[in-house]
């Protein structure tokens, strides 16, 4: 096929910090909001009753929601959405050459591929060590316990789940959603 392209071998890390940067409202504020949620149905609040459980766990879907439509869309939610739909009414025809293109992605890129993969798995594993120091080896919690941001009968979990929300949960959905379209050959990197 001749729609193909060698990828670099930082890439599409480098698009997912580019997208971010790009379009911080629909990517950090749902997981901020999303951040906030799980912060309190977590109990960094004090303790929630059922129902709010089950609001806040709508209000994280929606959030989440946002950021794959605005990654799908290119950083437009509307666009992102009908992309979403256009999976709906692919011809067979249609399918086989998503397909076809697929294969051959993967076939021209599969170091590159491999290198991206790897590269946001260790960004991944860093930024949840790096959680895991700041709440077991830092006097974080005692601090937000003591600035009234924390509850105090609160663990690490809220805290935990908070900063994940807005790090490396948005960042993971945006980098897939470029991994697949790439793949599948529905998008082409701007700086290129």
């Amino acid at each position: 096929m001749n729609n193909e392209r060698n990828l670099g071998f930082a890439e599409l890390i480098s698009e997912t910090d580019r997208f971010i940067r790009q379009n911080f409202l629909t990517t950090f504020v749902p997981g901020l909001i999303s951040g906030l949620c799980r912060f309190v149905q977590e109990g960094g609040a004090g303790p929630v009753s059922v129902s709010t459980q089950a609001i806040l766990g709508i209000v994280v879907f929606l959030s989440r929601t946002i950021i794959v439509l605005s990654a799908a869309g290119q950083g437009n939610i509307v666009e992102g959405l009908n992309q979403i739909f256009k999976i709906f009414s692919l011809s067979a025809g249609e399918w086989k050459m998503v397909g076809m293109s697929l294969k051959e992605n993967v076939r021209f890129n599969l170091p590159a591929l491999i290198v991206n993969v790897i590269v946001f798995v260790v960004i991944s594993i860093g930024v949840n060590v790096g959680l895991a120091f700041l709440m077991e080896a830092t006097p974080f919690l005692t601090h937000l316990k003591s600035l009234h941001l924390l509850a105090p009968t609160a663990g690490q979990w809220p805290v935990i789940l908070f900063l994940k929300n807005i790090s490396v949960i948005p960042f993971a959905f945006v980098f897939e959603i470029l991994l697949v379209m790439f793949l599948t050959g529905a998008v082409k990197f701007k700086f290129l």
